[in-house]
């Protein structure tokens, strides 16, 4: 035996919405920035990959926030996307701050930094990190590479 079933009269409903948008207005990863200027361009995963000159599965892993870029490739990066995400808004307020901002957007590493002065790389990390400052001599050089330091050293 059937239950008995009630059913609605026969009316027309369609329901609407908005259709959300495929990125985030204001990102803040960088995941969500690739995706933002992946869409402005119209651009395939794979499209955006070869641009910045990596496989689709690398790019793909920076977009779903999985994995991030080696340093060497923020360069590439920051060329697509027209700006440095990474970079702070306001100047750093310490001398490690600093060094560390701009090592990344030159795409250095620690250890290509320290082979440059002949420190080991765990020394750029505390530099970094304002555990301590680099000497005199040090700081001068790290200046002749990445640029005057905005930030007053003590």
């Amino acid at each position: 035996m059937q239950r008995p079933v009630a059913f609605l009269p026969c009316y027309r409903l369609c329901l609407k919405a908005p259709r959300p948008l495929p990125f985030v207005i204001d990102p803040k990863t960088l995941g969500q920035h690739l995706r933002k200027r992946r869409w402005v361009l119209k651009q395939l995963q794979r499209e955006a990959a070869a641009e910045i000159g990596v496989n689709k599965w690398t790019y793909m892993g920076w977009e779903t926030n999985g994995v991030m870029p080696c340093v060497s490739l923020v360069p590439r990066v920051v060329k697509y996307l027209g700006y440095n995400p990474c970079e702070p808004t306001v100047s750093p307020a310490s001398f490690g701050g600093w060094l560390g901002a701009t090592r990344r957007r030159f795409g250095l590493s620690r250890e290509a930094i320290g082979d440059h002065l002949g420190v080991d790389k765990s020394t750029v990390g505390d530099w970094e990190e304002d555990v301590r400052l680099p000497s005199a001599e040090n700081r001068e050089r790290l200046e002749a590479i990445l640029g005057k330091c905005p930030v007053a050293v003590v």
